[in-house]
């Protein structure tokens, strides 16, 4: 009888192929495919952020992500009218008008403060605007009362805002209501500062150098 001690067991079958991986073009395009869209949603934002296509990419990206180095000095204003201004009601608003400089290197939104201060270096009344965003001599002309004025302000303030772009000036019109005891002999401080899309619209906190205030007189209510 056959010496099944010896019988030798079938041989295995090969192993059967490897799922065939992707070739080298494919992985190549699909990282340059990523790539790209990655490059497209970051100059989406950064478009954003800056308000339009900054003139230097490098200075707009570190603004889009918070970290631009410049300051408010680089936000001169300059007032070239200031007094009353008359309403319905027969109390007049303080005004000032002028023009703010960006001699920063991106465009920037900005928003323009003014502070009426007595001789007392009290502050007496508040105001604030919007480069580039001009109210109406009938807008003006209809406030009745401290109220309206603050509801007019915050309708201006959901506009769009506007840009200011590198090495421009764009006018500004802040009014502010009339002091109880007029506004004679205060100080009109006006400064500017810059607003990023989505951030509250206060001055900046900052440590450094702040920006000295333009001033200007407020002529007779007669005037």
């Amino acid at each position: 009888s056959p010496d099944l001690s010896r019988r030798r067991s079938p041989s295995l079958p090969p192993p059967a192929p490897a799922a065939e991986e992707k070739s080298l073009f494919t992985l190549i395009f699909n990282g340059v495919g990523f790539v790209a869209l990655v490059a497209v949603i970051l100059l989406a934002f950064v478009i954003y952020r800056n308000g339009g296509i900054p003139h230097d990419l490098g200075g707009g990206v570190r603004a889009a992500f918070g970290l631009a180095s410049g300051s408010a000095l680089d936000f001169p204003v300059h007032v070239t009218d200031s007094g009353y201004y008359p309403t319905l009601a027969g109390e007049p608003l303080v005004f000032v008008a002028g023009t703010v400089d960006n001699d920063g290197s991106i465009p920037r939104r900005m928003e323009v403060e003014l502070e009426v201060v007595d001789r007392d270096g009290k502050t007496v009344a508040r105001g604030r605007g919007w480069p580039g965003l001009l109210p109406t001599p009938d807008e003006l002309y209809a406030v009745t009362s401290p109220a309206d004025l603050t509801k007019l302000q915050e309708q201006w303030r959901q506009q769009p805002a506007v840009s200011v772009l590198p090495r421009h000036s764009e006018r500004f019109v802040i009014v502010a209501p009339r002091p109880a005891g007029g506004a004679e002999g205060c100080e009109l401080r006006v400064q500017a500062h810059p607003v990023a899309p989505g951030q509250a619209e206060s001055p900046p906190k900052a440590p450094g150098p702040q920006p000295t205030a333009v001033t200007a007189a407020v002529p007779p209510a007669g005037r």
